[in-house]
């Protein structure tokens, strides 16, 4: 009894640290008392049900009723993932072999279960490649894919228990990206699509590129008007690097075409985040699809500026 009491004291006061510190913030980007704040934060948690995180990353300080009720929170959106998601079907999503194989026809390129292969066949594949990429069967593609050179081991074989023991089993051949998306970085760039389908019909929720550099999952923006990058990158939602790309993403009516299709296909998953990436010949490769849940990044005002929350478009679909 005494535990569970010390644990919801630690609780009480992790959460109002948190808020003392996103008050400070907002007081200093408002001008605004702090008093002020603490009722407005209050307040919204009501009626909105955002934290005051959230309060702080949207910038509600900056913006009116009408717009507030616009945002999706975090709880908000795991009522609607309830509502969404069956848990019992997710193995499909969840386990990468799966789903590569039922979306075969997308992924542009061959893409080996080194459980399937005998080793003479993951020999050949290293020996005439060099090098190759690899992937978790379970986690996100841009978390957990491993690129291996035959140049840093002393043979196959060293490659492939290295595979095994971090459960890498998916593995093809390496390729070079796309060239607007090296220059904005020498990772594997992904460019993501959220989906919703409901009734047949098909909503993106966001457009979004993600990449792993030095072990920091890096995002970006793309508005779909201009299918170009806006504002900053940014990794947990802060600010990344201080110049803005403007780089025009590549194929990108196509591969929102694309997901939609696969949305169709996949109708019994109703929030969808559909991965690709697009070689120096413009092929565009299906990489991943996992539940969608990317509504913080994309209602930060930089990207949204004036415009409303991403709420409404999950909304009317359950009237």
């Amino acid at each position: 009894m005494y535990k569970k009491i010390k644990k919801i004291f630690k609780k009480i006061n992790i959460n109002l640290r948190n808020l003392d510190k996103n008050i400070k913030y907002v007081v200093k980007k408002s001008n605004e008392l702090y008093i002020t704040i603490l009722f407005d934060i209050l307040l919204c948690k009501i009626l909105y049900n955002i934290s005051s995180y959230e309060y702080r990353i949207y910038e509600f300080y900056n913006i009116s009723h009408y717009k507030r009720k616009t945002f999706l929170s975090k709880k908000r959106y795991e009522l609607y993932k309830k509502l969404y998601i069956n848990k019992n079907i997710l193995n499909i999503i969840n386990n990468k072999i799966k789903i590569y194989l039922r979306f075969k026809n997308y992924l542009n390129r061959e893409v080996k279960n080194i459980n399937d292969i005998s080793y003479k066949e993951f020999e050949n594949i290293i020996l005439e490649n060099k090098k190759i990429l690899c992937r978790s069967v379970s986690s996100n593609f841009v978390s957990n894919h491993k690129i291996f050179n035959l140049n840093d081991y002393r043979g196959p074989g060293f490659i492939l228990e290295k595979m095994k023991e971090n459960n890498l089993l998916l593995v093809e051949k390496f390729f070079e990206q796309n060239e607007i998306l090296n220059k904005i970085s020498s990772s594997l760039v992904v460019i993501n699509i959220g989906t919703l389908c409901y009734n047949k019909s098909i909503d993106v929720l966001s457009t979004t590129i993600s990449f792993n550099e030095n072990d920091k999952i890096i995002k970006g923006f793309i508005d779909c008007k201009t299918m170009k990058l806006k504002g900053h990158l940014r990794c947990n939602n802060e600010i990344y690097k201080e110049e803005e790309y403007n780089y025009k993403i590549p194929c990108l009516k196509e591969i929102i075409s694309i997901s939609k299709k696969m949305a169709l296909e996949l109708s019994e998953i109703k929030l969808v985040e559909w991965s690709f990436t697009i070689n120096r010949d413009n092929e565009i490769y299906f990489v991943d699809a996992n539940i969608w849940d990317d509504y913080e990044f994309v209602q930060l005002r930089e990207y949204l500026n004036n415009k409303n929350g991403i709420l409404p478009k999950l909304f009317k679909k359950n009237r």
